[in-house]
């Protein structure tokens, strides 16, 4: 199960312990409290699911290959851009001052 989906969870079962809190809270509201603070640490572990989700995500997208890998790949210059793929370039190489990571 992912991140994004144990978060998900959390959401539903935190929404359900309000729910289920409602109707004790209408004989007396201290009845509610036991659902309130589950659903206070349901929301609290969906947020750490949340943060883990969105961390997860940007170290995907660092592993992904570029939208315009095309592109990247018509301006490779050297034969060590080539061969270190996209990391490194020779010195005498004129594309040395910009990044060029594929």
């Amino acid at each position: 199960m992912t991140a994004a989906r144990k978060a998900r969870a959390c959401h539903v079962g935190a929404l359900a312990a309000i729910v289920s809190a409602i109707y004790p809270a209408t004989q007396h509201p201290a009845f509610g409290i036991p659902g309130l603070a589950s659903a206070v640490i349901l929301l609290l572990v969906s947020a750490s699911y949340d943060r883990e989700a969105r961390t997860l995500a940007r170290a995907d997208k660092q592993l992904l290959p570029p939208d315009d890998a095309r592109r990247e790949l018509d301006r490779g210059c050297c034969e060590m851009w080539w061969t270190s793929c996209g990391f490194k370039h020779e010195p005498t190489c004129p594309m040395t001052t910009r990044s060029s990571a594929a």
